[in-house]
């Protein structure tokens, strides 16, 4: 229980944190939203490249509890940084505070906020199901991977976000559209998705690419954020965030316990060295799952309002 209240605080936190970052995006930077919430995700997926491969070996030279305390004083030195050398911009002093509860219920209401966070929950499950739980078991029993190569291949996840979120923030600034860009990165991590759930035969280099493009691909996630933005009042942008943000994590949760049940329905109890062996149906089963989940993403974007990059009319 100790363990999962404080895995509860480091949620809040993060989810503070990118909350935070998302409002310094939409007021320091009106006109190029996309790529500054695009580097900002860039930076943050290199914690996911750090937690791996470079985290196992700092736990294996110092054990895992003064490993989590070097990662604290990291955090702290961060947070003295910020608190010291960070500003809100002007502009949040001089507007009036428009948040009262009916707007928020009408940020709920609101079926544009709804479809950005279907887009971004669909694109995410390649992290929260398979770069956070998965993918390891996957590469090795599926493939035939060592622990080594598999880890290295899920990291290709993170890095391929850190490539692609730039590149599809840029692309959508310069298009002055939102739509075609996440259209794009749907499209190709549905495709990437389908290669990878059947296709038993994949090589070392092969996944490695795959996976590195279904980060790629998964980036165009982060158009979603200044979609947001431009179709609700500057005022109430954190709280439409947020209300993306809570459909994204509640259905990473669902998933991440549905893909187990998927993949253990039909298992036939078989281990090796205490390591549960599945078949290929039972992880197509389970693969295609998030499948599914990227055809709702793909569809969320025939559904969206096009906001050509700039505040939508409000009421």
């Amino acid at each position: 229980w100790t363990a999962a209240l404080y895995r509860i605080a480091a949620g809040i936190g993060n989810g503070l944190g990118f909350l935070t970052a998302m409002r310094v995006a939409n007021y320091w930077f009106p006109n190029k939203k996309a790529l500054a919430i695009s580097l900002t995700v860039s930076f943050a997926m290199t914690g996911g490249i750090v937690a791996g491969v470079p985290t196992a070996a700092l736990i294996q030279h110092l054990g895992w509890s003064n490993t989590i305390l070097v990662d604290a004083c990291i955090g702290s030195a961060l947070f003295c940084f910020m608190f010291f050398c960070l500003q809100n911009h002007p502009d949040e002093h001089s507007r009036k505070n428009d948040v009262t509860l009916e707007r928020i219920k009408a940020v709920f209401k609101t079926k544009q906020n709804a479809f950005c966070g279907a887009y971004i929950a669909g694109l995410n499950l390649s992290i929260y199901v398979l770069a956070a739980v998965w993918s390891n078991l996957l590469l090795t029993s599926q493939f035939g991977l060592t622990s080594a190569q598999a880890a290295l291949v899920s990291s290709m996840i993170f890095l391929g976000m850190i490539i692609g979120a730039p590149c599809f923030g840029s692309l959508s600034d310069w298009m002055q559209r939102r739509k075609p860009a996440m259209r794009l990165g749907s499209a190709m991590a549905l495709v990437i998705m389908i290669v990878i759930t059947f296709s038993p035969h994949l090589t070392y280099m092969a996944l490695f690419i795959l996976f590195l493009g279904l980060g790629f691909s998964s980036s165009s996630q982060i158009l979603s954020y200044p979609t947001l933005a431009e179709s609700n009042p500057l005022g109430l942008i954190s709280t439409a965030t947020s209300m993306a943000a809570l459909i994204v994590d509640i259905t990473g949760a669902l998933m991440q316990f549905s893909f187990g049940w998927l993949l253990t329905m039909h298992w036939q109890g078989e281990t090796v060295g205490n390591i549960p062996q599945y078949a290929n149906i039972d992880w197509r089963i389970a693969l295609s799952c998030i499948i599914a989940f990227l055809c709702i993403s793909l569809f969320a974007t025939f559904k969206l309002k096009e906001t050509h990059c700039r505040p939508l009319p409000h009421e």
